[in-house]
């Protein structure tokens, strides 16, 4: 039993270690173990509302945000959980000129 819980807890560690999320000037960065790095542009993010979503994530909350995006033509999503999320939304919109703050959210506004 003991050899059995050390190996899940080091498989939980490789696809959870390290866990951060970088906002560049044109990017949002997202990594999560080793294995799960992504980029979305900026450009792309449609809205990021505050969700309780249960689903798999980058995240060690529930607490979470959902940014939606669209890359190629096709709707996607990840869900986050930055340990401040109203900083990182304020850092989000003063990166992104094309995002506004609504309420508790993040849009971009129909053009």
């Amino acid at each position: 039993m003991l050899l059995t819980g050390a190996v899940t807890g080091l498989i939980v560690l490789l696809l959870t270690f390290p866990l951060y999320y970088e906002i560049t000037p044109t990017k949002l960065l997202i990594r999560s173990g080793i294995f799960m790095r992504r980029q979305i542009p900026l450009r792309e993010i449609k809205d990021v509302s505050p969700t309780r979503n249960p689903s798999g994530a980058p995240a060690w909350s529930l607490d979470r945000l959902q940014v939606n995006y669209q890359r190629d033509g096709e709707e996607s999503f990840v869900l986050i959980s930055p340990a401040h999320k109203s900083r990182f939304l304020n850092e989000l919109i003063s990166r992104e000129t094309g995002l506004e703050m609504r309420a508790e959210r993040v849009i971009r506004p129909s053009e």
